[in-house]
């Protein structure tokens, strides 16, 4: 009997260290899961490359942007646009065009043109826009303009109405990024379609090591099971030694 008591606690004490680091990670991970809408995590972003690497997600490589001034570049990178380096706006549709403007920058998203100041405050979102346009410039007053496959039009700003465009209009155009902007947007670009909150759900489960990451958390399931039941064997078998000393 004695002997048998002595072998379980061996193994009680040898499975609790071998399921240690496991444990610890599974708490941990669970508390922070636990708390993850609190911290808005479920919509932050990751920018690590190791994390990238884990995942198979390459790196986004953004290598064009609209060009607006002479040292002012607005680049689209999944649904985030940027001014230069810096976050500027969103856009969940295609950035087709961007122009600077007296009172700030206009972008084309998709079938919105959005209005924006310089320092990035939202002037306004047009949606009734005159047809189904694809390109954005400027006349050579300074108005925006827009094309569609049949026409242009200018934007009246006394009126607020879209006109047939009949003078001269600079198209904006999708040009390559020159190279020192493209480095520094291109680092710190977050991984696309992965979240804080992923990575903290997947490290819990040991997805986040593939295969081999989620037989190993449930081996140490196994072992928190056996190390419940030898603990709970060991206990009895003393309380029942002690009661037949009693």
């Amino acid at each position: 009997m004695f002997q048998r008591l002595a072998l379980w606690i061996k193994w009680h004490r040898r499975a609790g260290l071998l399921v240690a680091p496991v444990l610890v990670m599974v708490a941990v991970t669970g508390i922070l899961i636990n708390h993850s809408q609190g911290f808005g995590w479920p919509a932050e972003p990751v920018y690590s490359p190791l994390l990238g690497w884990l995942y198979g997600i390459p790196a986004q490589n953004v290598e064009q942007g609209f060009h607006t001034t002479d040292d002012q570049w607005l680049t689209q990178a999944g649904t985030s646009v940027y001014l230069q380096a810096q976050p500027f706006t969103d856009c969940e549709q295609t950035l087709s065009g961007a122009v600077h403007w007296p009172m700030g920058y206009a972008l084309l998203c998709g079938q919105t043109l959005i209005m924006m100041t310089a320092d990035g405050q939202l002037i306004e979102h047009l949606n009734g826009l005159p047809a189904l346009v694809s390109s954005l410039g400027l006349t050579a007053d300074g108005e925006l303009a827009l094309r569609s496959a049949q026409q242009a039009f200018r934007l009246d700003e006394q009126a607020w109405a879209w006109q047939p465009a009949v003078t001269e209009i600079r198209w904006s155009q999708h040009q390559p990024l020159p190279a020192e902007l493209h480095d520094a947007l291109n680092a710190q670009l977050p991984l696309p379609g992965l979240t804080l909150e992923r990575v903290l759900l997947d490290l819990h489960s040991g997805r986040l090591f593939g295969h081999w990451g989620v037989w190993l958390v449930d081996a140490s399931a196994v072992l928190m099971l056996f190390l419940a039941l030898s603990g709970s064997l060991t206990w009895g078998i003393r309380q029942w030694r002690k009661r037949q000393r009693s």
